[in-house]
């Protein structure tokens, strides 16, 4: 999958989920994802490992322990958010390594 579809597919994905996705809740500063700015292409993979971590988060919290009522829709929604977060962490993780190994 290319990058315009995984964005895409995040924006359809956080639409579905809006109910339940607290304001402001991707733009929350998480410090301890900040890498150096040593690293080429730091602030992306930065912004990359706190979205994938917080999506995961939220994904898996939403998934096994909600007990709000959510359509068909929204609990697969819910799943993948997790496994998107999954994949951006992962991602991020692999990049910032293929920079330090540079």
């Amino acid at each position: 999958m290319d990058w315009w579809i995984l964005k895409q597919l995040r924006a359809m994905i956080l639409t579905d989920l809006r109910d339940f996705v607290p304001h402001g809740y991707f733009e929350s500063e998480v410090e301890k994802f900040k890498l150096d700015d040593r690293i080429t292409g730091a602030d992306h993979f930065s912004h990359e490992l706190r979205w994938g971590y917080l999506a995961g988060d939220l994904g898996r919290r939403l998934f096994f322990k909600s007990t709000a009522i959510m359509s068909a829709r929204q609990v697969s929604a819910s799943e993948v958010l997790m496994n998107l977060g999954m994949l951006a962490g992962a991602e991020a993780a692999q990049g910032s390594t293929t920079q330090l190994s540079k």
